[in-house]
């Protein structure tokens, strides 16, 4: 769990990393914009892992935040879902991706959703083909 500002290629391309960017067109303040928590399940082995970083959403900064998750056990992704709880006031402004440890990355929110509050959802591959880059890839990292 850290701030992007403190995560190197080096780290991503060793861990699976979700990155939060925030584009700031609403002009809220950025106090209660926060990515909560978010869950991988990666392998039909149900391998979960989980982070509740609970970071601050900068207002207006392309750099945003990011959180690292280690996998410790081997195997191949088959079937990639991603839980976000993220609150902000104007998910329109944010861009989220999950990116892989070899660095392969999928786009989970694209800055849709304009002035709605929140995302709270489930990213599956039968919903969000973009998933796919990481079937197949080993889940360790």
């Amino acid at each position: 769990m850290a701030a992007d500002d403190d995560i190197d290629q080096d780290e991503l391309a060793a861990s699976w990393g979700a990155e939060a960017d925030e584009g700031g067109e609403d002009g809220a303040e950025s106090d209660d914009d926060v990515a909560a928590q978010w869950a991988a399940m990666i392998d039909d082995n149900f391998v979960r892992v989980e982070s509740t970083p609970d970071l601050t959403i900068p207002d207006r900064d392309p750099g945003g935040v990011g959180d690292v998750l280690a996998v410790s056990r081997a195997g191949t992704v088959r079937d990639p879902r991603v839980e976000l709880d993220v609150r902000h006031t104007y998910i329109g402004d944010l861009l989220i991706e999950l990116i892989g440890p070899a660095g392969d990355r999928a786009i989970l929110h694209n800055r849709t959703g304009s002035g709605t509050d929140n995302i709270r959802r489930t990213y599956t591959l039968a919903e969000h083909p973009a998933l796919s880059t990481f079937v197949g890839t080993p889940a360790q990292g």
